[in-house]
C-alpha cells in the first residue's frame, strides 16, 4: 500500500508543472505559496505556487532528492562454481539493491589414490571441502614401467644367435631378448704346429670351437738364448772380447765390448831437438805394455827476436835500415825504417809580387835545411773586395759543394 501511495504522489508532482504553465500567462505574476511536497529518495522537494492575478498554479524545486539509505538485508551465498548475491534494503522507501559475489572455487583436498602398475596409470583422488559441495576430481599417475632384471642368458656364437631372459621386479612379467651372432670366431683347437727356431718363425693352424673355420697363426721366434763362455779383458790395443754360446741351438759368437784401453806413454826420449825453424822428434814407452815404437813430433820453437838496432838512420826523404837478432839461434834479420818526411817551417817572402810581376816565397825544413821555393801573384784590392762581398751576400747555388779554398798566393799575401 505504501508503495502505491508513493507512486501516485510521484505522478502528481510530474503533472503539476505542466498544469502551472498552462494556468498562468502573466508576465510578472504575483505569487504566493499554497503547498509544499517533501523530498524522497528519488525526487527533490517542491513548493506549490499560485498566481494572485490569474489564479494559475505551478511548482518550484525546494531541495535535492535524499537518495536511498541502504541497510544490509540478506545474502545468497556463492557456491564453488556459481555466483552469489548480497542484498540491501532502503530504510526509507524499501527499495532493494544487491552486489554480486564471485564463486568460491573448489577447496581440493587429497583423500585417496589408486596406485599405478607397470603398464597402467594410477589415480590421485581429491574431494572439495567447501560446505555441501560433493564434487571430486582425479589426477593421473603415470605407469611406472617395468624394472627389468636379467635372470639368465644363452650366449651367441660366431654363427648362432643367443638370448637373454629378464623378469620384472615389480610384476614378475618376463621377456626374452635375442642376442645376434657375434661373427667372431673362437679359435681354441690346434690342428697342426711347426715350432720356431732361434732364427726362423714357426706357425700353427687353429680351428673355431663352434664352426669349421680355420686360420694360420705365426709362432714368432724367441731368438737365441746366449750364455757367456769366456771373457778376454781389454788391452792397450784391443777391446774386451766376450765369447758366448746359444743354449738352444749351440751357435757360437764372439763380440767386442767397449774400446781398447789405450797406451799410457811415459819417459819421452828426444830423437831430434826442435829448433826455431824445424820440428823435432821424440819417442815414448807405454807403462802398461812396454811398447816403445810410439814416435811423436816436437813443434818448432819459432824465433825469439830481440830489440831492433838502427844500422842506417832514416832521413826526411829516404828510408833507413835496422837489424834484430834471435835470442835462441842468433839468426839476424834486416828491417826497413820509414822515411821521416820534411818538417817545414813558415813561408817567407823573398821577392814581393807587384801588379805586373809574380813574387817568390821560400820555406826551410827544420830537420835537413832543404829549401822549397814557390811563386805567387799579387792580389788586387777590387777583386779582393768583390770576392769578400760575394762570399758574404750571395748564397751558394749548390749547398753541398764547398767553397774554393784560398790560393797559396792569397795566403802568402795575407801573411
Amino acid at each position: 500500500m505504501k508503495r502505491f501511495f508513493l507512486a501516485a504522489v510521484l505522478i502528481l508532482l510530474l503533472m503539476i508543472p505542466a498544469l502551472a504553465l498552462a494556468g498562468c500567462q502573466c508576465v510578472q505574476p504575483a505569487e504566493y505559496r499554497i503547498g509544499f511536497t517533501d523530498a524522497n529518495c528519488t525526487e527533490p522537494a517542491y513548493f506549490v505556487l499560485k498566481c494572485a492575478d490569474c489564479g494559475g498554479t505551478w511548482t518550484e524545486k525546494a531541495g535535492d532528492k535524499l537518495g536511498h539509505s541502504y541497510v544490509y538485508s540478506s545474502t545468497d551465498e556463492p557456491t564453488c562454481t556459481e555466483r552469489g548475491k548480497e542484498w540491501s534494503e532502503c530504510s526509507r522507501c524499501g527499495a532493494r539493491d544487491y552486489e554480486t559475489l564471485p564463486p568460491k572455487g573448489h577447496d581440493w583436498e587429497y583423500t585417496s589414490r589408486i596406485p599405478p602398475t607397470c603398464t597402467t596409470a594410477g589415480q590421485r583422488i581429491y574431494e572439495c571441502m567447501n560446505g555441501k559441495c560433493e564434487e571430486t576430481k582425479m589426477e593421473e599417475i603415470a605407469a611406472t614401467g617395468h624394472s627389468w632384471k636379467s635372470t639368465g642368458e644363452n650366449l651367441p656364437t660366431c654363427v648362432k644367435a643367443g638370448y637373454e631372459t629378464f623378469a620384472c621386479e615389480n610384476c614378475h612379467e618376463t621377456k626374452q631378448e635375442t642376442l645376434n651372432p657375434t661373427g667372431k670366431h673362437e679359435y681354441t683347437t690346434e690342428l697342426s704346429r711347426t715350432d720356431p727356431t732361434c732364427t726362423k718363425d714357426g706357425q700353427k693352424v687353429m680351428q673355431c670351437e663352434y664352426c669349421s673355420a680355420e686360420k694360420t697363426e705365426t709362432v714368432y721366434s724367441a731368438g737365441h738364448n746366449w750364455s757367456i763362455v769366456s771373457t778376454t779383458p781389454a788391452t792397450c790395443d784391443t777391446p774386451k772380447i766376450v765369447k758366448s754360446e746359444c743354449k738352444k741351438c749351440g751357435e757360437k759368437k764372439e763380440q767386442q765390448v767397449g774400446s781398447a784401453a789405450g797406451h799410457s806413454w811415459k819417459d819421452d826420449q828426444v830423437i831430434k831437438a826442435a829448433t826455431c825453424t824445424e820440428d823435432g822428434k821424440a819417442s815414448s814407452k807405454c807403462s802398461v805394455c812396454g811398447k816403445t815404437d810410439k814416435e811423436r813430433t816436437i813443434p818448432k820453437l819459432g824465433h825469439s827476436w830481440g830489440e831492433t838496432k838502427v844500422t842506417t838512420a832514416a832521413t826526411c826523404e829516404k828510408a833507413g835500415k835496422g837489424e834484430k837478432t834471435c835470442k835462441t839461434c842468433n839468426t839476424k834479420t834486416t828491417t826497413e825504417i820509414k822515411a821521416k818526411g820534411h818538417d817545414w817551417g813558415e813561408w817567407a817572402i823573398t821577392v814581393k809580387a807587384t801588379s805586373g810581376k809574380d813574387g817568390t816565397k821560400e820555406r826551410v825544413c827544420k830537420t835537413c835545411n832543404e829549401k822549397q821555393t814557390e811563386t805567387y801573384k799579387a792580389a788586387s784590392s777590387s777583386s779582393s773586395s768583390a770576392s769578400s762581398s760575394s762570399s758574404s751576400s750571395s748564397p751558394l747555388k749548390n749547398p753541398r759543394q764547398p767553397r774554393n779554398p784560398p790560393t797559396s798566393t792569397a795566403m802568402m799575401w795575407k801573411a
